[in-house]
């Protein structure tokens, strides 16, 4: 059976590359990691990952929500994977 092949987005490499690490140890097949919800589009197009892990609040807008990630005038459509997992690396501070 092949690996699950993943893309993960979200703005702070460290928890990026935490992931990474975890998902790699535990058998899955990360093909590439983005910053931003434009190269989270570039990468899902250019890999076709089955899972998406992504951040809910990125670049550019760091809004709560969903990120933009449609695609814009004159980019090339895709077929979105199956799933996304929302993460969340926002921390409550008094």
């Amino acid at each position: 059976m092949d690996p699950v092949r993943i893309v993960i987005a979200d703005d702070s490499i460290l928890l990026r590359e935490g992931l990474v690490r975890l998902l790699e140890e535990a058998g899955f097949e990360v093909v590439a990691q983005a910053g931003d919800a434009e190269d989270l589009l570039r990468k899902v197009g250019a890999h076709a990952p089955d899972v998406a892990i992504v951040d809910i609040r990125m670049p550019p807008t760091n809004t709560d929500g969903r990120p933009n990630t449609s695609p814009s005038r004159g980019q090339r459509s895709f077929s979105a994977p199956p799933a996304v997992v929302p993460s969340s690396s926002s921390i409550r501070r008094r």
